[in-house]
């Protein structure tokens, strides 16, 4: 007799998906190893994977190689975007509050699609940050965790509302942001987003690896406490 799949949303729900994401992930990278992905990922210095690799490099190790060329570090600070420096802010406080990259209290998108960003560039842009910001927001203490969880949540429900999971470029970033929202809607979301990450090879390209790790690390890690609160009545 089959086995009754656990309900949505619950701890043995996400554990199911944590385990899910991380073996797409493993099967993406068969030979990888965190900090030769580092390096080279820092020797591309526009590149949005650099800081990815280099919060998990700090989270697991507890810093970044003390051999880490600093110049490709500095350069790679110096060019980041506002999605990738919420990432660098993950491992180095000199780049300042979130609040200086995105309006907290603002409601819809993180930022501004101009006439500079296609839809692609922008979306992506958008999913990179709510990533990285789900992160500061299970760091923060009180106020500013509530604060910033109710920004995640007015985010996700405007890009479920407006937006094709398919506008990104393939990489399933903020996925486990989309699952703890925990709506039919949401969830679509998040398996449209590990689906599209596969279609080209059947299997996660590099990138997409580390973001899915990363993310079943983060339900791990009790991103649970991160789930998303709910409107209120009317």
């Amino acid at each position: 007799m089959a086995k009754t799949p656990p309900a949505p949303g619950t701890p043995e729900d996400l554990a199911r998906w944590a385990q899910h994401l991380r073996r797409i992930g493993e099967s993406g990278l068969p030979n990888a190893d965190l900090e030769s992905e580092l390096r080279a990922a820092l020797a591309r210095p526009h590149w949005v994977g650099g800081p990815l690799l280099a919060a998990m490099r700090v989270w697991r190790c507890g810093s970044l190689p003390p051999d880490l060329p600093a110049a490709h570090v500095r350069e790679s600070l110096r060019l980041a975007r506002d999605d990738a420096a919420l990432w660098w802010a993950l491992v180095d406080e000199s780049m300042g509050p979130v609040g200086r990259w995105i309006e907290v209290a603002a409601n819809g998108p993180l930022f501004r699609q101009d006439a500079c960003r296609s839809i692609e560039v922008w979306t992506e842009m958008e999913l990179t940050a709510l990533h990285a910001l789900s992160h500061h927001a299970r760091r923060a203490d009180g106020d500013a965790a509530a604060a910033l969880s109710e920004r995640i949540r007015r985010t996700v429900e405007w890009h479920v509302a407006r937006t094709q999971p398919d506008n990104a470029t393939n990489h399933p970033w903020a996925v486990h942001v989309f699952l703890l929202h925990d709506t039919p809607e949401s969830r679509h979301f998040a398996e449209t987003l590990v689906s599209n990450c596969m279609v080209q090879s059947g299997r996660a390209d590099a990138l997409s690896a580390w973001i899915l790790l990363d993310a079943a690390e983060a339900i791990d890690a009790g991103a649970k406490s991160l789930t998303l609160p709910q409107p209120g009545p009317g």
